[in-house]
């Protein structure tokens, strides 16, 4: 069912760093770079999301209902992780969201440990 939307505009970079920043890219990402992440507008005061994948710089365009509170669902091959809320502007409306870090599992706080189980024997 259509909807009266507004255009959230970000750019998701990694630990950080934009893609194309020095010492940013690896050899997969210099191939494709931060293109292909998964970005989901999800309405928290109505039902409904929205998916488009991130271009090779990590910038996104994604729509979601005006004048509604959403969450950024961001997946990628590594993590899925949600930011906001946000509110939406009214109908017609570009809102910039700027830029969301992702964080690779093992470069999170706090760090998983694995426990001493001690002698099994």
């Amino acid at each position: 069912m259509p909807y009266q939307a507004v255009l959230l505009c970000g750019i998701a970079v990694l630990e950080g760093k934009i893609y194309g920043d020095s010492g940013s890219s690896s050899e997969a990402e210099a191939e494709i770079g931060y293109a292909g992440m998964m970005v989901e507008s999800v309405g928290q005061t109505y039902t409904g999301t929205a998916q488009v994948p991130t271009m090779k710089n990590g910038s996104f365009q994604v729509m979601a209902q005006h004048g509604s509170v959403i969450n950024i669902k961001i997946i990628t091959e590594f993590a899925e992780e949600v930011f906001g809320p946000y509110t939406t502007d009214e109908a017609g409306y570009m809102m910039s969201l700027g830029r969301v870090n992702l964080v690779k599992p093992e470069n999170a706080w706090p760090t998983v440990l694995k426990q001493d189980r001690g002698d099994m024997g």
